[in-house]
């Protein structure tokens, strides 16, 4: 995302960090994904020669693990997006009601009404709920500390591998945050 996409999309010269919206979440998180996957493509065979199979093992569960859990985030912040309400420039036309039209003079719905309902989305739909999204996250966690309990204990390799697998995650999302930066600064 640069700014010049950011000001040609908008038509607003300026538009920076309050113009994120769920498609460049989404780009980002790919982007920081297919990092990983190329990082550990990339470390397979310095790992296996210096600390040897069992310590490559562990460094593609570190490596995966790092993969699931952008996944995992990318679906939870996705489902949080879709949560909020739309910015008032964004809304489409043809969604508003025209001026003459008599539900316009209509009085808006009690704020009672208005809270029972839960949140729509950008295509009309009631918005997802997001506690199944939050207990997928917690699972993935139990699930994630299982497999790096099992694959120390059984593996016998150096757990630096492991850590260094884990850390490949870290380092794909720190180097998007260095490119959001720079997009929105320059």
């Amino acid at each position: 995302m640069t700014k010049k996409r950011i000001e040609a999309e908008n038509g607003i010269p300026g538009a920076g960090a309050s113009e994120f919206h769920e498609g460049d979440l989404r780009a980002m998180l790919n982007r920081a994904l297919r990092t990983v996957g190329i990082a550990a493509v990339l470390g397979i065979l310095p790992v296996w020669r210096m600390w040897g199979w069992r310590s490559l093992l562990l460094f593609l569960i570190g490596a995966v693990i790092g993969a699931t859990g952008i996944v995992e985030w990318r679906h939870l912040m996705s489902v949080m997006l879709r949560r909020l309400p739309p910015s008032p420039g964004a809304e489409e036309p043809e969604a508003r009601a025209p001026e003459s039209s008599p539900e316009s003079s209509a009085e808006p719905p009690d704020a009672e009404e208005a809270g029972a309902q839960r949140p729509a989305d950008q295509s009309g739909r009631s918005a997802p709920s997001l506690a199944p999204a939050v207990l997928l996250f917690a699972l993935r966690f139990v699930i994630a500390a299982a497999v790096l309990y099992v694959s120390l204990k059984s593996l016998e390799g150096k757990a630096a591998a492991l850590i260094l697998g884990l850390a490949l995650a870290l380092a794909a999302l720190f180097l998007e945050a260095i490119r959001l930066l720079r997009a929105w600064t320059y």
